[in-house]
């Protein structure tokens, strides 16, 4: 697994194969830095926040997003890049 945990897809996180949509992901967790002071994963350790990662365990940064009272359209956008269905983020950075 290569990457930053914090940052991680969730495929990225399970050694799936990866497209322009991890980065993708990973734009959402830089949008959530930007917002919220913290990505979209937090643990206490490099292993702990790598499983958060690889569970798709968002409820803390949607919430933390939800709270941080940036623009709505901003939000829906890093929420939107944070999706844990791949399927469902844009296909890469420019959309």
């Amino acid at each position: 697994i290569l990457g930053t945990p914090g940052y991680m897809a969730p495929e990225q996180a399970q050694a799936e194969p990866l497209d322009a949509r991890a980065d993708v992901f990973a734009l959402g967790a830089t949008l959530a830095v930007i917002l919220t002071g913290q990505p979209a994963f937090v643990g206490a350790s490099v292993a702990e926040t790598i499983q958060k990662s690889a569970k798709a365990e968002l409820s803390d940064v949607l919430a933390r997003l939800d709270a941080c009272g940036a623009d709505a359209d901003l939000i829906a956008v890093a929420k939107r890049c944070l999706s844990a269905d791949r399927d469902s983020r844009p296909v890469d950075g420019r959309a």
